[in-house]
């Protein structure tokens, strides 16, 4: 019998966190799941771990291969995906038990290509934060809230149809490891979807906001990823509309940015050539964040690092 829903859960150096996120996915009161665990060349033991689960149940499919990055890893995993719907989960997150009998349910009554639901972002400090409930009225909307960060770009708590997936030919673009999800759902906008929210927050998002690589670890390759991303939605989303969201989309570009240690100042200027405050203004898209980096291109990078490490806890609440 064909699977209700694959589960595809890239795996790198999470030896410390796995066995939570894999009894959360084992434990799923939908039984009809394929979980496809993709061990990404992980130098620890979770490759281990993930065979110790692949005895003990036979819906979980293991692939090992050589590292080549998340983007990789997941293109593996939707490859070998055989259910009606297709969802990632991360590999040190977790999920509700009840997260993808419920996701299923709403799109078979619905007759839905993607169903949408909330998640929980729990904090190393101790907080667990539900994500504020979100609904959209039209696709066009929903491709605006995304560009404008206001809807969550993050695979983990979208299921999509899978035989939609294929037909139209969506993958993860190769070596694209920061914003991948992003890009993914982007692409499938470009064509109408059946769309549909179920306001839950059934996702558990780990996030170390004290960590040095929270704010500080981004390489030049995610600062290359990020402009990659950021200027694909610019030649793909050209109307009007998105004008506004455009700018916040260079705006959070310059911001990973800031963030790589290894940029020159050459090519951090280069970067904002495009942003002017008064851009800004016109579109109504000055705030904290784009105040900080159109500060940064008058008063240099090494100023933007320093407001950002005093205000790094406004941005990462």
């Amino acid at each position: 019998m064909r699977p209700c829903v694959s589960v595809c859960v890239p795996i790198y150096r999470v030896e410390k966190d796995l066995r939570r996120c894999l009894d959360s996915l084992v434990s799923q009161t939908l039984s009809n799941i394929e979980i496809i665990l993709i061990d990404d060349g992980s130098p620890d033991g979770s490759g281990r771990i993930c065979d110790e689960y692949a005895e003990r149940d036979a819906r979980i499919k293991v692939v090992h291969k050589e590292n080549g990055g998340l983007s990789s890893a997941r293109r593996v995993g939707l490859e070998l995906s055989t259910g009606e719907y297709y969802i990632v989960c991360d590999s040190d997150d977790w999920v509700e038990p009840t997260m993808y009998e419920e996701l299923y349910r709403k799109a078979k009554e619905e007759d839905a290509d993607i169903v949408l639901c909330d998640y929980i972002s729990e904090y190393s400090d101790g907080r667990s934060i539900p994500s504020e409930p979100y609904t959209f009225t039209t696709q066009e909307q929903y491709i605006e809230d995304l560009i404008l960060r206001k809807a969550n770009a993050t695979g983990c708590c979208k299921l999509y149809r899978l035989n939609t997936i294929r037909r139209l030919g969506i993958d993860y673009a190769e070596g694209i490891n920061l914003g991948e999800d992003a890009l993914f759902i982007f692409k499938l906008l470009l064509w109408p979807q059946r769309i549909v929210t179920l306001n839950r927050a059934l996702y558990h998002y780990q996030r170390n906001i004290g960590s040095e690589s929270y704010t500080n670890n981004i390489s030049l390759r995610g600062v290359d990823n990020a402009g990659y991303v950021h200027r694909w939605k610019g030649e793909n989303y050209t109307d009007e509309r998105y004008a506004r969201a455009h700018q916040h989309s260079l705006v959070n570009y310059a911001f990973v940015a800031l963030r790589c240690n290894e940029i020159s100042k050459e090519q951090y200027r280069e970067i904002l050539d495009d942003l002017s405050l008064r851009r800004l203004i016109r579109h109504k898209a000055l705030t904290t964040k784009s105040a900080l980096i159109v500060a940064t291109k008058y008063f240099g990078l090494k100023f933007g690092r320093i407001c950002l490490k005093l205000m790094y806890r406004h941005f990462y609440k």
